[in-house]
């Protein structure tokens, strides 16, 4: 009887995947616009959809026949009641007209956050970023343009030397789409309206019925009781990061810089590791070039899982048809993705790259499910595609891309969850690489700290010197006398794994405060969420979580930035969710564990 609504289902639900994606990657302003309006008017079908009455008669009606149903049917039959269920008293037009604007707000939202911005900085302002760093910037009208993009942004704030200049860019960053608090302020007093107009106290618990925590209460004791283990450890980070700072700026701090900032943390924790672990990021770096890095990870995936990847070249595009758009960039990279002969032999699907940042791309790291796998009605498989988004340093013939560690990491992160993507195999696009959304990072971190085990980081890591000739060329030219070693030695996989753990309570903090304040704008009474100030809160929250202080000891008020407004994990499927991330520091805890 749900046959045919199980079909469409599979065939169209790759097609709603490609819409938001356009409107996230693609380079043409006609396409992006046009993935927007396609993604509303999807979402308008699935409102109509999913709060369907005879729908959900006929799926009740299945429940209650008890057919001694497979596993796999039997939990799609599960999923499906358990969603028209929830949504059953969601037939009021106003219900509908929520739901359309909450899809309005979420892709105006995104593309504030994907916009281009930067901040215009004289040299001397931005002294001790890295040359490379510098070289890539464009000049206007005599400054150099930072921009607030990821890799240009987290490289400043680790390096560049003046206090004053590093608040700036963090400010700047924090309010390059103002525009989005007043969005957000409307999106979570709809998601608040939209909760109580299907019988729920807020958006949390609407969200809590597919979560593993399955109640609010649960959710805050995990939090609270985390943060009151966490913020001893992350006092004595701050009191020595605060140290090293007193320390370089010796009599000329000043009682405004008595602080330990917000945008003091990324440099002074790079000033920690170097003299700490003396760990140097850009002698790390040269032993992780991309293509390279990605090899290596692709062969441990291999000698893992049995999986082979075999990437495409532009003439293989043209075998796939004549009028096949096989990328949306030409920066893109693609590879099938197969079981080794020992498992078979099989296709598992199609493997994307797109790792460089451009104008208008979605301004962060994360793996899209383009295509999900499932059964089609004559029995073949329909295979998934994984695509890996990230904002790495484009590289060119004189200039290859070296991983920073946190690039790096990030890097096998993502490829963790394309992992998941490719190797799931279901009869229903619906639960292809489908579990609770507050389970969703763990397989990846799991993977991830792989990642940080001495033969790992020995198979991936070379020299990007003996990589080709040119590269050799290009490292000669710097004038340096002796030639590194091809692998990383044992000294120096332990200052680098050493460095992975600096300050790690400080950053368990910062994740745990993002998703208290998640918690807090759902959760909230009607009359609280309507008086609530949003960047005043989102600060305070910060500071008295994270013990790192902002502008507000400056005089300059709680509403300095609006750092909410672009924190993409209330709008991208986290919004009543994001504390899973707190449950990745527990993961890894364990991860590391000698238990």
């Amino acid at each position: 009887m749900l046959r045919p609504l199980a079909d469409d289902e599979n065939a169209t639900f790759g097609l709603k995947r490609h819409y938001k994606f356009y409107n996230s990657t693609s380079a043409s302003a006609e396409l992006r616009e046009a993935g927007r309006i396609s993604a509303s008017l999807v979402q308008e079908f699935e409102t109509a959809s999913v709060t369907r009455q005879d729908l959900r008669a006929l799926v009740g009606a299945v429940i209650q026949r008890k057919e001694n149903l497979d596993p796999e049917d039997q939990f799609y039959l599960e999923k499906k009641h358990a969603e028209f269920q929830r949504n059953r008293l969601g037939t009021s037009k106003r219900f509908t007209e929520i739901k359309k604007r909450e899809q309005e707000l979420l892709l105006a939202h995104r593309k504030s956050l994907n916009a281009p911005a930067a901040i215009s900085l004289t040299a001397s302002e931005l002294d001790g970023l890295p040359e490379d760093t510098l070289a890539e910037l464009e000049i206007q009208n005599g400054k150099l343009m930072l921009p607030l993009k990821k890799p240009h942004f987290e490289t400043a704030m680790q390096w560049v030397k003046d206090g004053e200049v590093r608040k700036r860019i963090f400010i700047a960053n924090d309010i390059r789409c103002p525009e989005n608090l007043p969005r957000l302020k409307e999106l979570i007093l709809l998601r608040d309206e939209s909760a109580n107009l299907l019988g729920y106290e807020n958006h949390v618990h609407f969200k809590m019925e597919e979560k593993m925590f399955k109640s609010q209460a649960s959710v805050e004791e995990f939090m609270s009781d985390f943060q009151n283990r966490i913020q001893p450890i992350a006092k004595i980070e701050i009191d020595k990061l605060f140290a090293l700072k007193k320390l370089a700026l010796g009599d000329q701090i000043t009682e405004n810089e008595n602080h330990l900032f917000t945008w003091d943390y990324a440099y002074y924790r790079n000033v920690l590791r170097q003299t700490e672990s003396s760990f140097n990021e850009k002698a790390f770096s040269e032993y992780f070039e991309l293509d390279k890095s990605l090899e290596g990870m692709m062969a441990l995936f291999s000698q893992v899982f049995g999986m082979q990847f075999f990437k495409l070249s532009t003439d293989q595009y043209f075998k796939l048809g004549a009028n096949i758009q096989v990328v949306w960039h030409d920066s893109v990279a693609v590879f099938t993705v197969w079981n080794d002969d020992q498992l078979g032999g099989g296709f598992l699907g199609y493997l994307y790259l797109d790792l460089f940042p451009r104008p208008n791309k979605y301004n962060h790291a994360g793996h899209y499910g383009l295509g999900q796998g499932f059964l089609k009605p004559d029995g073949t498989r329909h295979y998934p595609s994984a695509v890996l988004v990230m904002n790495l340093h484009t590289p060119s013939p004189t200039k290859p891309c070296l991983l920073k560690a946190e690039e790096a990491r990030s890097l096998f992160h993502e490829l963790g969850h394309a992992i998941h993507n490719l190797v799931t195999n279901t009869r229903y696009a619906l639960m292809h690489a489908t579990i609770a959304r507050d389970f969703v990072e763990i397989p990846s971190i799991f993977l991830e700290n792989f990642l940080w085990s001495h033969s790992v980081l020995k198979t991936i890591g070379s020299h990007y010197s003996y990589t080709s000739e040119a590269f050799l060329s290009l490292w000669e030219a710097q004038g340096v006398l002796e030639r590194p070693p091809k692998e990383l030695g044992d000294e120096q996989i332990n200052r680098l794994i050493a460095a992975q753990n600096t300050t790690p309570g400080i950053s368990a903090l910062q994740i745990s405060s993002s998703s208290a304040f998640d918690m807090k704008i759902h959760s909230s009474s009607r009359a609280e969420l309507e008086a609530l100030n949003l960047s005043e809160t989102w600060n305070r929250m910060k500071a008295e979580i994270t013990g790192l202080v902002g502008a507000e000891v400056l005089g300059e008020g709680w509403e300095w930035g609006h750092g909410c407004s672009r924190f993409g994990m209330f709008v991208r499927g986290y919004d009543a969710g994001s504390y899973s991330y707190v449950t990745l520091v527990l993961t890894v805890t364990v991860s590391n564990s000698d238990g």
